[in-house]
């Protein structure tokens, strides 16, 4: 078999026709062997230091069909048409010499799960890197994925081997947490998304020097579809995304702990802001159609409130006097208890809400906006719906353009038409 043919694998190819080489039994070595069994490949697996573990699972795939080459017999078969190597293979390992003198195919287990995905349609990756934290944060990923009702699992280097994954469960998305040494044999991978958390000196036995290492943990961002996140304050990530050969479209998001500039996501007064996707909301209310989309958090900003902020500091706001006559006249009797009864409370910054208003108790989470458009929603006066959404439309393009900022994420007249 030509190495042009094999550039061409995926699920779906006459595997039959294959031999394959996997380097290595551990856990993702015999998910990646079973698999490619599974297939139909002709299958020999090699590995120069088996332990008990090694031994049980080469009696389960020898039974199967698969030539077992352990110790000092652990030669790669020079007339393989693939390798694919475990994760723990140093690329400078002798076992992998043959092949990579005869310029065998060497594939890593990224990139067999990556061939072995059903088409373009199915599960996005979500690829988490970096030297510390990368597990708990795809231990979240997956969490908030979970929470928001896709159907998602983690898998990688977080010891749910992503071959597995990709044969056998049915998901809408995977979090993948990927170590250094899963990347030096991955050439086709795309992700929806990727991040390098972090880069300090690791693996250099691995890898050979610090260099090496960091060289190899850019490829995360290799043909990144959608977003390229990476650390503000890291400059070695960043440098990352700023070399990286993605996919056109891509976006770079940085992420830090401090205020975010445009395309960023940080924090401000304890609340994480999103000014990543400033751009595209701009362009979802220019384009909004007159039907109102209404959403009661904080995606729809904080115009309202920094309005208050500014019209309160003595500066001369258009519109606060409607804002505040608005607020009084409208939207405080609209939160009245069913016995009538106001209870009205302020924030500790000051803003006015009603105290069973679910949202009152973010930190200025009821903006002029919304509130306005929550009305609108339900307004059957035309002229005064219109009113309505103008007012809207006018408290929050001021916000936008004041000296102070505006952190607004997203508003609008109609639901965005792509995730947010």
């Amino acid at each position: 078999m030509t190495e042009h043919r094999v550039s061409a694998l995926q699920r779906d190819s006459q595997w039959s026709d294959l031999s394959v080489c996997v380097v290595g039994l551990g856990v993702a070595g015999y998910s990646c062997a079973d698999a490619l069994m599974q297939l139909g490949a002709s299958v020999t697996i090699v590995d120069e230091s088996p332990g008990d573990i090694h031994q049980e699972r080469a009696e389960v795939l020898g039974s199967l069909g698969a030539v077992i080459r352990f110790g000092e017999a652990a030669d790669l078969p020079l007339d393989s048409d693939l390798v694919v190597v475990s994760p723990g293979i140093r690329p400078s390992a002798p076992v992998i010499a043959p092949a990579l003198a005869r310029e065998i195919p060497i594939w890593g287990e990224l990139e067999l799960a990556w061939r072995l995905r059903r088409g373009p349609t199915d599960a996005p990756w979500l690829c988490v890197t970096g030297t510390n934290g990368k597990t708990t944060v795809t231990l979240m990923l997956e969490s908030m994925l979970a929470a928001s009702g896709a159907r998602a699992v983690s898998a990688g280097n977080i010891g749910v081997p992503l071959v597995d994954v990709i044969m056998h469960d049915d998901v809408e998305v995977i979090a993948v947490e990927v170590g250094a040494p899963q990347l030096p044999f991955v050439t086709s991978m795309s992700p929806w998304s990727a991040v390098c958390l972090n880069i300090a000196d690791d693996h250099i036995d691995h890898f050979g020097s610090v260099e090496q290492y960091v060289n190899t943990k850019e490829r995360i961002y290799r043909h990144t579809r959608h977003s390229a996140i990476y650390s503000v304050d890291n400059d070695v990530t960043r440098g990352m995304v700023e070399r990286a050969d993605v996919i056109e479209g891509c976006r770079a998001i940085g992420f830090t702990l401090g205020v975010p500039d445009v395309g960023m996501v940080g924090v401000v007064d304890d609340m994480l802001v999103d000014r990543a996707y400033l751009d595209q909301a701009l362009q979802w209310w220019k384009e909004g159609t007159p039907e109102v989309y209404v959403g009661w958090d904080s995606k729809w900003g904080q115009a309202g409130a920094l309005l208050m902020k500014i019209a309160n500091g003595g500066v001369d706001v258009p519109g606060i006097d409607t804002y505040r006559g608005f607020m009084n006249g409208r939207f405080f009797p609209a939160w009245l208890n069913a016995d009538g009864y106001q209870n009205i409370v302020k924030t500790p910054k000051g803003m006015a809400y009603p105290s069973f208003n679910k949202w009152g108790n973010l930190a200025f989470s009821t903006t002029a906006a919304s509130v306005a458009l929550g009305v609108a929603q339900f307004e059957t006066d035309q002229a005064y719906r219109d009113r309505l959404i103008a007012f809207a439309r006018e408290q929050t393009d001021y916000a936008l353009g004041s000296q102070t900022r505006s952190y607004v994420v997203c508003w609008g007249t109609r639901p965005p038409s792509q995730p947010h």
